[in-house]
């Protein structure tokens, strides 16, 4: 038997683009968790708080498939029209890069391409196929790909993992 070369193919470029949940009811109790903990309240000690704080979490947490809040449905929304305006102003405005943050040429170029990348996945007219969306059963990855990534603006239908 001899040995045949196969003619080397290109090899594709491929991407894959995630994003995570915007904020859920239960971060947002987290979050007021650690407020609570830093304030000085005479008839509640740290102790009782954090011992509460503890039973619910495990309650919660264990037995509870948590929402976006308020706050995470205003996220999953901007980071929507900041797809939408990156998808008519280019790649560079959807970027922002710090002014102390020094980059190579070859660094920005590779930025430059994934960002291009990922807008040029939802422009229909250099596309024939609609990008997929793979998405986390639980409510809060749901709706955060609900309302960021809509069918509207050119994304596929969602695929539960």
């Amino acid at each position: 038997a001899e040995w045949t070369p196969v003619k080397h193919q290109q090899l594709k470029e491929k991407y894959i683009f995630l994003v995570r949940h915007a904020q859920s009811t239960w971060n947002r109790e987290v979050d007021l968790m650690k407020t609570v903990r830093h304030q000085k309240l005479p008839e509640i000690s740290v102790k009782d708080v954090l011992s509460s704080a503890a039973h619910i979490a495990t309650r919660e947490v264990w037995h509870r498939d948590h929402p976006i809040s308020d706050e995470g449905v205003l996220q999953s929304q901007q980071l929507r029209e900041k797809i939408r305006l990156a998808s008519c102003d280019g790649p560079e405005s959807f970027h922002e890069v710090d002014e102390e943050e020094m980059r190579s040429s070859d660094e920005e170029e590779r930025i430059r391409r994934f960002y291009q990348h990922f807008l040029k996945s939802t422009d229909q007219s250099k596309s024939s196929t609609r990008p997929s969306i793979y998405c986390s059963p639980l409510l809060r990855a749901l709706q955060t790909a609900h309302f960021a990534l809509s069918d509207d603006d050119g994304w596929g239908s969602i695929k539960l993992l």
